[in-house]
């Protein structure tokens, strides 16, 4: 299940739970006793603004979000549905929610986001589904969303049956600069600056990590530590 923990306050933990968010706000407050039963009276559900309808199932699911952190308390979540929501004040009893203009985003599950560590307004987000195009970038929160599959989208086209994007992150290199990788079914690539469609993505550990298939990468912006997950091949 995907959650996430404040950047800025290491008591507040975000949690989906179906259509909704849960916001807890005293992490380290819970007792280690040993037992597993339910946190009922631990949790904010914050105000419900999903409502797009997924096929015929009901509303839309949350399955994936990130928290940001410059400026704090902006949270985005991604959606089963192609949907990529804002929410300001997200710390607040009364969080504001906006859907993000999805005019280009492919229908499909979003499967991972990463806020640029300086401007939560800076997203790159992926898609988890085959033959669609399947990385986006916005420097507006989301008012426009911009390709940024460059060379791993089979062709530039619509297809890019080959590789699926399973996991997106940025690092804040030492000079201010950013990188920025995704992880794939044919192993880790990064890039330096995000071009659009000519975005030239670059493979990353070619003899160590190889064509593994990454399903996760997680950045330690203090000094540039970064470890990425791998499917059935350990931990690099």
């Amino acid at each position: 299940n995907p959650f996430a923990v404040d950047p800025n306050n290491e008591n507040i933990l975000y949690l989906p739970v179906g259509k909704k968010l849960l916001r807890m706000d005293n992490l380290t407050d819970i007792e280690i006793n040993n037992t597993y039963a339910k946190l009922k009276d631990v949790w904010f559900e914050m105000p419900d603004s999903i409502t797009t309808l997924n096929g015929t199932s009901g509303p839309a699911k949350i399955s994936c979000i990130a928290v940001s952190k410059s400026p704090a308390n902006i949270v985005y979540v991604g959606t089963n549905n192609k949907e990529i929501w804002r929410i300001d004040d997200a710390n607040t009893a009364n969080p504001i929610w906006t859907k993000t203009n999805i005019q280009r985003l492919p229908a499909g599950n979003v499967n991972n986001i990463a806020i640029d560590p300086d401007d939560a307004n800076k997203v790159l987000i992926c898609y988890s589904n085959y033959d669609v195009l399947s990385l986006f970038y916005t420097e507006d929160g989301g008012n426009r969303w911009d390709f940024a599959g460059g060379t791993l989208e089979t062709n530039n086209n619509n297809t890019a049956a080959d590789p699926s994007i399973r996991t997106v992150a940025i690092l804040k290199k030492a000079d201010g600069s950013k990188k920025y990788f995704a992880g794939t079914s044919i192993g880790l690539f990064s890039v330096d600056v995000l071009n659009g469609l000519s975005t030239d993505w670059q493979q990353e550990s070619p003899d160590l990590i190889g064509a593994n298939v990454v399903t996760d990468i997680k950045i330690r912006q203090a000094d540039g530590y970064i470890a990425v997950g791998t499917h059935g091949n350990g931990v690099f």
